[in-house]
């Protein structure tokens, strides 16, 4: 059977995919990854099938001027309404790639940030399953992951904040759907989108992370699947460390992790000067991972207790260790988890206040620092209580251990063919 996997977003969205991806090629499934042209080797490396979206939402970010003032934003769903004109040029090839992507597949999968790929498969009559690294679907437990969370935390505003959620990013698309749908002349969508059906007991998600994290909602229907993570082999036993680094790492203590995905923008410079203050006032010392980030590095490598690099590998860094602050998105969420490695999150944007939350509440985790109140005070202070908090250490390495032991993947694959089954 021939597989279209399509995502938009980060390395952090892209990655799970592919791991799925995977498990479904060793099944016996033929699979093409559709996602950003950035990680086509990626993909290939790991042998699976490409198709390239050749926009994608990192670049409505470094269009200026609008790209600067999108940056300032928390909210993903304001972010983009307040701000059309700047995206209007990206989306139109989004939707030909991803129109494309879909033509001679048997069944597509698709991210939410790809959900035009859904209406693309129902125009060829092909079935089509949302893939989420994080819990969108309608609940009464907890309010969406797109919003921050209300003090009050009662049922019905938790569960409307979905809809709103859903409206708000519909809202943005549609005009523009709509638009492009006519001049190719497929039909038209629903005004209010499929919603209804995307959180109907009858209808198929795959959620990616693990139930110990998120429990799975008394109210969602029994075709939710919470499988676990989706952790993708990076090959990090292949991976051969710089001598620097090496000697670093043995120079002292285990140092502190820096580092902000796929991240760049002015905040993430602001926000590694703020942690250079820091270690000097908790006296610790810190790998710094730049990634996309124009930072100074050979400013930064002036200090003996900080150590930088562009990139490596999650799974070989994170052991080695002692806290890792980060943004919170939801694949280095993951890796910290596995690593056993506290983190402390200072949100960005989307989900990553939701997850510092729920490291947080699970009390293996200081509270997210909030962007208003960063400063390296506040830093310094979430750093003392992260290294001396015996209780969170003690947590997460349970947590990780039961993490570990769970195959997000092949339960994604498993839960896979029971669908296929029933069409």
């Amino acid at each position: 059977m021939k597989i279209t996997i399509a995502t938009l977003g980060t390395r952090g969205d892209v990655q799970p995919c592919i791991a799925v991806g995977l498990g479904l090629q060793a099944s016996g499934h033929e699979v093409k990854i559709a996602v950003p042209v950035d990680y086509k080797d990626l993909v290939l490396e790991k042998g699976l099938g490409f198709f390239p979206i050749r926009n994608s939402f990192r670049q409505i970010f470094e269009r200026e001027p609008g790209g600067s003032r999108l940056k300032e934003e928390l909210s993903p769903i304001r972010m983009l309404c307040q701000r059309r004109s700047v995206v209007e040029p990206v989306v139109d090839q989004i939707f030909s790639d991803l129109w494309s992507s879909c033509q001679g597949a048997d069944v597509v999968l698709y991210s939410i940030l790809a959900l035009p790929a859904y209406y693309f498969a129902k125009d060829l009559d092909l079935p089509a399953f949302p893939i989420c690294m994080q819990p969108l679907s309608r609940t009464r437990a907890f309010p969406s992951v797109l919003f921050s969370p209300n003090s009050l935390n009662m049922e019905f505003i938790n569960k409307a904040s979905y809809i709103l959620a859903e409206q708000s990013l519909w809202g943005f698309i549609r005009p523009y759907f709509v638009r492009w749908r006519k001049k190719l002349g497929l039909s038209s969508v629903p005004f209010w989108g499929h919603f209804k059906q995307f959180n109907g007991e009858n209808n198929p998600i795959f959620n990616g992370y693990s139930p110990l994290v998120v429990p799975k909602p008394s109210d969602w229907g029994n075709r939710m699947y919470v499988t676990g993570y989706w952790f993708l082999d990076d090959s990090s036993g292949d991976w051969r460390p710089p001598p620097e680094l090496l000697d670093f790492l043995e120079s002292g203590p285990p140092p502190v992790c820096f580092g902000f995905g796929s991240m760049n923008d002015n905040r993430v410079e602001n926000r590694i000067r703020l942690s250079i203050e820091a270690l000097k006032k908790t006296k610790t010392r810190g790998i710094f991972l730049t990634g996309k980030s124009d930072l100074n590095r050979e400013e930064l490598s002036l200090n003996d207790d900080i150590f930088v690099s562009s990139e490596i590998p999650h799974s070989w860094l994170f052991p080695r260790v002692s806290a890792i602050i980060h943004h919170g998105g939801a694949g280095t969420t993951a890796a910290a988890i596995r690593a056993g490695i506290p983190s402390i999150i200072i949100p960005f944007f989307f989900d990553q206040l939701f997850w510092g939350r729920q490291l947080r509440d699970l009390g293996v985790g200081p509270k997210p620092i909030d962007r208003k109140r960063l400063s390296v005070e506040t830093l310094s202070l979430a750093l003392q209580e992260t290294l001396s908090n015996y209780g969170f250490q003690g947590r997460l390495q349970t947590l990780s251990s039961q993490v570990k032991a769970e195959n997000g993947v092949q339960v994604a694959v498993d839960n896979f063919h029971q669908e296929l089954a029933r069409i």
